[in-house]
């Protein structure tokens, strides 16, 4: 199930393979760039300090400098001009397509209740969450990845000890909080998707019902209905909201107690000369860099979960054939197809689609109701 589901994924991307890769690729270099650039600042604050100064060097430093921010902001645009327009212009229609004609290799049961709606809001859901799957991936994931990766290593630069020590407290922050919510934030997500994409499926029916709703006075107890799946929706968002702020805390105290540490120890590296004024400034602004890219990392790892999330349930829906066991069509028993109108009425407002009709269709015959395109030909029906 999970090998089928990966290679269902990877399918979706058949025809923007190099697309994406042009993708990833750019905005890699882009934060390489940007490694190099917090490099070159670095460079910069320490280049007084050095033997043979001359104002020259500076001079070559900051044209360096610029040629970087030019290649970064570059790469930065091919990346995100790739995702957002030419990805798309291939990717979407591709998937629309794919998942339509799939319909076809199916037996759905249109018996159940909203199903045709849960089958519409899936092929949907597919469609945008593998867009967004594509801009958490570069935008986010791989951006703020590297931006850790880059302060660390100016950390390494200035002090082993400090890189060692910041390495190990943002590793453990970060795979524990992987871990704790591979196992406890995301299945509450996975449950919380469930009841949405019921909710979605009633809603989708109820909408596309409205007349039938109002003729039989059932408005109310689907609009009940809806309050109740939104409802259990809600419960689990919420608890697994709840799960993920508790384990921030945690993480924010153990950050705060080692930054104080360090801070202590760099302040007495400064007192022996063994660091500059200007490397003790990129300690401080390389701490705090990390802990803010490591949260926003850790997120984006959530978000792309629940895109997975969402991409599974909307999969096992379409592609998975356990859903056929449902239909109850065995159970309708129809001994006579005879049907018989006896001064039945219908009107929109003050206008009568038809009034005091007495019809009677025997068993096995054939009527048709022919008329010009919105007269109202499927409400007689």
């Amino acid at each position: 199930m999970k090998d089928d589901f990966k290679k269902f994924v990877l399918s979706l991307y058949k025809p923007v393979k190099c697309l994406t890769f042009v993708m990833i690729i750019s905005m890699i270099i882009s934060q390489m760039m940007d490694l190099a650039k917090q490099s070159i600042i670095k460079g910069i604050v320490d280049l007084p300090t050095l033997p043979n100064f001359e104002i020259t060097n500076l001079y070559k430093v900051m044209i360096a400098l610029v040629i970087v921010i030019v290649l970064e902001i570059i790469f930065f645009y091919i990346s995100n001009i790739t995702r957002t327009i030419y990805v798309v212009k291939k990717q979407t229609p591709y998937i629309a397509e794919k998942l339509f004609k799939h319909l076809d290799k199916k037996a759905y049961p249109f018996f159940v209740d909203n199903y045709s709606g849960k089958i519409s809001t899936s092929i949907n859901e597919i469609n945008e969450e593998i867009t967004n799957l594509n801009t958490r991936i570069t935008a986010e994931f791989i951006a703020r990845l590297t931006s850790m990766v880059s302060s660390l290593i100016l950390l390494y630069t200035i002090n082993f000890t400090i890189f060692i020590t910041a390495t190990i407290l943002f590793t453990g922050i970060i795979v524990s909080r992987l871990i704790y919510f591979s196992k406890k934030y995301l299945p509450l997500v996975q449950k919380a998707q469930e009841y949405n994409r019921e909710y979605n499926g009633i809603l989708n029916d109820a909408v596309l019902n409205f007349s039938s709703l109002k003729i039989y006075n059932a408005i109310e107890k689907f609009s009940k209905t809806l309050k109740l799946k939104k409802k259990e929706a809600n419960v689990y968002k919420n608890k697994a909201s709840t799960r993920e702020f508790s384990y921030g805390a945690v993480a924010n105290v153990a950050y705060i107690v080692v930054l104080a540490a360090l801070i202590v120890y760099a302040i007495s590296l400064l007192e022996q000369n063994a660091i500059t004024l200007g490397s003790f400034v990129v300690f401080i602004n390389a701490m705090i860099s990390i802990k803010s890219h490591s949260t926003k990392f850790t997120w984006s790892y959530i978000h792309i979960g629940e895109i997975l999330v969402k991409l599974k349930n909307s999969y096992e829906l379409l592609y998975v054939d356990n859903n056929v066991e449902e239909d109850k069509k065995e159970n309708l028993t129809i001994e006579s197809g005879k049907v018989e109108f006896k001064d039945v009425s219908f009107r929109y407002n003050t206008n009568y689609v038809f009034e005091d009709l007495n019809l009677v269709i025997n068993d096995r015959q054939k009527v048709g109701i022919i008329g010009v395109s919105r007269k109202w030909k499927n409400n007689t029906c």
